[in-house]
């Protein structure tokens, strides 16, 4: 074989190989380990196996922790969301709260102070805000998840609260803006009165089918951000 023959060769070889390298997908973008941060909307059905964080991860595969409590506030206490989180090896943290708050210190009705200590009006104040800071300093991504009107039989105050969870969901996303490392989730997107069936019996926390369509939510934004 001549010379110029074996250098045809291998000049081919190496194209092929070149192209194949090409045509290989990337490897997937692992979407965990993920931490749920929240109230009793996250952490509601865990006693069923069918909690947000039980259906995320049977969605997904992906390693998911929920510190998410029952009563938990944004605002003081031992059990405070901003508590809740601890820095860890967290591709992503979700967010979630304040309800208890403007249901415990306002009723749902005159709360612009409650509201203004939750979150400012511009989004970038205010405790939620600074547990933001904390997570994306720590290299995290952040999912925000802001409330669903609760249906119109749920008890006093739940069925006045349409109007200030509005006005956090405002907020939030002017939070969402100030980063391209933070994804605002709507509640209202995947549970809404007219399905009644997505909630529990008390018209204000998910049924086992509710917390699987806020699941499948989740999901799709996290594999929406590997694109």
């Amino acid at each position: 074989m001549g010379r110029a023959t074996q250098r045809i060769l291998l000049l081919t070889l190496a194209l092929a190989t070149s192209l194949a390298s090409a045509q290989t997908p990337a490897p997937p973008v692992e979407t965990g380990p993920i931490l749920i941060l929240g109230d009793s909307i996250m952490a509601w059905n865990d006693d069923v196996g069918a909690s947000v964080a039980h259906r995320l991860r049977a969605r997904t595969g992906a390693d998911v922790t929920s510190h998410a409590i029952p009563g938990s506030r944004i605002l003081e206490r031992a059990d405070a969301i901003p508590k809740q989180y601890r820095p860890g090896p967290w591709r992503w943290v979700l967010v979630q709260g304040g309800g208890n708050d403007l249901v415990e210190d306002c009723a749902c009705g005159a709360c612009t102070d409650v509201l203004d200590q939750l979150l400012g009006p511009d989004g970038t104040t205010g405790a939620i805000a600074d547990l933001v800071t904390r997570i994306l300093r720590e290299d995290a991504n952040v999912l925000l998840w802001s409330y669903y009107e609760p249906l119109p039989t749920a008890p006093y105050p739940f069925d006045r609260c349409s109007d200030a969870l509005q006005h956090v969901h405002e907020r939030l996303t002017r939070l969402a803006a100030t980063s391209d490392r933070i994804q605002l989730l709507d509640g209202r997107d995947v549970m809404d009165p007219s399905k009644p069936n997505a909630y529990d019996r008390d018209g204000v926390h998910p049924s086992p089918l509710g917390s699987d369509a806020i699941a499948l939510q989740i999901a799709r934004i996290l594999d929406k951000s590997q694109e």
